[in-house]
């Protein structure tokens, strides 16, 4: 079967490499929408003291919730409790739940000191009850209007006062995925294209290629099936990388080796699929059954992540096996300088 996949390669080389090319950019652009969950409870197993959390945010409308957090001036006001300061807080107060998605706010002022403000009276906090959702759109545009209330206060602007909570958290948490996810591919893509550059000269593109095709391959399916990026998934992309090189590489190496020894394009390509290609599937295979056996894992981040490595493997091994082939063959005239 190997073999009657390296004669159509060799064949319908160009064709193969067009159609490669053609899928990745679709895949690119689905891959542009695929989801970040930041919501930690949602990676969470459906155990029963979770769920009934979850049963109870849900009968009793809890919502996110935010906290402001206001600390004085020390070099102008020396306690929290001062009426000036009181009356500010007051003032914010009925700001906020002026809000249309803010559902309660609990401050110093109506429920008392206990919990609200600290032992030192130096600083106080207010806890804010909203409907905004996990979107980091609304998270945002509800913090731009807590700013543009607190500014609206008569609070001091000398005072220190802080806007946070989970829905923040999360938004942050956000940020440093999206960052984590862009940093790590790229580390990982051109420490490996300088080593493969390295060692293969220029050859070592065609080794990198297809790895580049699995990735985008990767990712694309994940927008299309729904599979969010978390915490626990933000890393796949440098494991693709580094854990699907070594098929190219054999494969490369091989063909290289027949072409030493007098073997024209179509030969080497055939021994090089027939030979090394068995070898390739039976290692993809058992790293990608290694992956899966984590889909049997209580905790869904790790299932999210075993799916996901074994997807990002599966890719890579399809790819080593038909597009590396096929861009071989038509950069036949890298091999026989």
């Amino acid at each position: 079967m190997l073999e009657r996949l390296a004669e159509v390669e060799y064949r319908y080389a160009k064709i193969i490499a067009t159609a490669s090319i053609i899928i990745t950019a679709f895949f690119l652009i689905s891959a542009k929408d695929i989801q970040i969950q930041t919501d930690l409870s949602k990676e969470l197993p459906k155990i029963k003291n979770i769920e009934l959390s979850k049963e109870i945010s849900s009968k009793f409308e809890t919502g996110d919730i935010f906290v402001i957090l206001i600390e004085v001036d020390n070099e102008n006001y020396f306690d929290i409790r001062d009426p000036e300061i009181y009356y500010g807080i007051s003032f914010l107060e009925r700001l906020l739940e002026s809000e249309s998605n803010i559902k309660n706010v609990i401050s110093p002022v109506d429920y008392g000191m206990r919990g609200l403000i600290s032992s030192d009276y130096k600083s106080a906090v207010l806890y804010v009850y909203t409907s905004v959702g996990a979107s980091e759109e609304n998270i945002k545009s509800f913090v731009a209007d807590v700013q543009r209330d607190i500014k609206k206060s008569p609070i001091p602007e000398s005072f220190d006062i802080v806007v946070t909570g989970t829905p923040v958290l999360r938004s942050m948490l956000l940020d440093l995925l999206i960052k984590d996810a862009a940093f790590t591919i790229s580390l990982a893509g051109i420490i490996i294209l300088f080593l493969l550059l390295l060692l293969n000269r220029k050859r070592g593109f065609l080794v990198f290629l297809p790895l580049v095709f699995a990735l985008i391959w990767t990712l694309g399916t994940m927008s299309l099936l729904k599979m969010p990026l978390s915490i626990s998934t933000v890393g796949i992309g440098a494991m693709i990388i580094g854990l699907g090189v070594e098929y190219g590489i054999f494969i490369v190496k091989r063909f290289e080796e027949e072409i030493k020894k007098g073997n024209d394009i179509e030969n080497s390509l055939k021994i090089s699929i027939t030979r090394i290609g068995s070898a390739i599937v039976a290692s993809g295979t058992t790293t990608m059954i290694g992956f899966l056996a984590l889909l049997l894992a209580t905790m869904p981040l790790i299932q999210h992540m075993g799916l996901a490595l074994s997807l990002g493997i599966f890719y890579s091994l399809i790819s080593a096996l038909t597009v590396l082939p096929a861009f071989i063959v038509v950069f036949r005239r890298w091999f026989v300088d």
